[in-house]
């Protein structure tokens, strides 16, 4: 019934009642007068009983419209309705001048998706192409390293802009794996503030370069002056601070919820990415 309510849609009653009229005059009726006055007793029974009928139909319809069927819709959408924001909030804006020289603060700005555009350009200012290039849903950027001119993978490449967080042994072992899967020996971490003392302990014995903040601003100084403008240019072009969605590539959303600040995708509910925010 609650099917038959839905496809009639809202304007159901009219139509069962003109059914009704046309029925009393089209047959009833006519009928009726080739009967005689003494048909006419017989013939009102029927239009009646279909009347009652109608009636009890409409009435039956009526209150399965007023509240099933809203609870039938909310059963229906409960497994794809998502849950509700959280609160958006918002930051002090970013400043009009862009910064003009290299600074740890500049590198310590940019968001994760820039930091590895950063890290691929510089070391396309080195020789070194980048090959299958993949963003990781956690905010970081990973590729393989070849030499220019040459199809042979030379080193691979993780950069994450990680912020205050220091980097321990757990983020460094996943990447031991995808060097024998990409069938190279070295590879470079790059993005991070400061690395814990196991985490270059661990690094040395696996032919893993760690390429701190302060590490990155010296070589970047040690660029042509040319270079080191080029890859300024591109570090500080557009909105360079507000992260990226890994999921899909639109600029994130602050949201507060009881456990603190977060970035949130602003395509939700159609991409549900949350990126955490440093202090």
């Amino acid at each position: 019934m609650l099917g038959a309510s839905r496809w009639l849609g809202a304007g159901w009653q009219g139509p069962a009642l003109r059914a009704f009229a046309l029925f009393v005059l089209g047959d009833v009726l006519p009928r009726a007068v080739h009967s005689g006055s003494a048909g006419w007793l017989s013939w009102l029974v029927l239009p009646v009983c279909y009347g009652l009928l109608v009636l009890a139909i409409l009435r039956g319809l009526g209150h399965i419209q007023e509240a099933p069927e809203d609870e039938a819709l909310e059963l229906d959408d409960a497994a794809a309705r998502p849950a509700p924001l959280d609160a958006v909030v918002s930051l002090a804006s970013q400043p009009v001048a862009k910064p003009r020289d290299w600074s740890l603060a500049l590198l310590h700005a940019l968001e994760w998706k820039r930091m590895g555009d950063l890290c691929l350009a510089f070391y396309k200012e080195r020789e070194l192409l980048a090959r299958e290039v993949t963003a990781g849903a956690d905010g970081s950027l990973e590729a393989v390293l070849c030499q220019a001119g040459s199809e042979q993978p030379f080193s691979l490449l993780h950069c994450k802009a990680r912020g205050r967080q220091e980097v321990g042994v757990e983020a460094l072992q996943p990447l031991v794996q995808r060097m024998q899967e990409a069938g190279v020996e070295r590879a470079f971490f790059m993005g991070a503030w400061r690395f814990s003392s196991a985490a270059k302990e661990f690094a040395r014995g696996q032919q893993i370069t760690l390429v701190d903040d302060r590490m990155f601003l010296a070589l970047l100084g040690r660029l042509p002056q040319e270079s080191s403008q080029r890859l300024l240019n591109l570090a500080v072009e557009g909105d360079y601070t507000t992260p990226t969605c890994p999921g899909c590539l639109l600029k994130m959303i602050p949201r507060q919820n009881e456990q603190g600040r977060y970035w949130g995708c602003r395509a939700y509910p159609h991409c549900k990415h949350t990126l955490g925010m440093h202090a």
